[in-house]
């Protein structure tokens, strides 16, 4: 690894971190089951036992189509939310791998590569703005 040791005043910005941990921990599992209640219905989400908490950074999900997946994308950033595509679902259809050893296909790896994208979950988000940005979502799959 890197040889990194963080200075005095790094380490007094992290311990500072630490008082908001709980609060941001609490903030992004409300926000995932806000998301997986309003979303899941439409969409195939990851699932999980339900004694489960998910503290996630974004909320993942997968779309029908690579199409649907980038009407979804095209709106969210219409209305400055900020996704981004999953792209690591396959890593066999990336240069890196395909150049050396060949493309991969195994079909689900391959379904989340072509129709998964991520959602917001910062912990400042209000369940207004996860409202929203579903509302955004679930207009381009009802206008289909």
């Amino acid at each position: 690894g890197f040889n990194v040791r963080p200075t005095d005043y790094q380490a007094n910005i992290g311990l500072g971190q630490l008082s908001k941990l709980e609060w941001t921990i609490q903030q992004r599992k409300d926000n995932h089951e806000l998301y997986r209640t309003l979303l899941g219905q439409n969409f195939c989400i990851q699932s999980y036992q339900p004694d489960v908490e998910v503290c996630s950074i974004h909320f993942a999900l997968l779309a029908e189509s690579s199409e649907q997946r980038d009407k979804i994308a095209s709106a969210l950033t219409a209305n400055s939310i900020e996704t981004r595509l999953y792209s690591a679902g396959n890593l066999g259809l990336h240069p890196f791998w395909y150049d050396n050893y060949g493309k991969f296909n195994a079909p689900m790896a391959t379904r989340i590569y072509d129709c998964g994208l991520f959602l917001p979950n910062n912990p400042s988000l209000k369940r207004e703005d996860i409202e929203f940005i579903c509302d955004v979502v679930l207009e381009v799959v009802m206008g289909e």
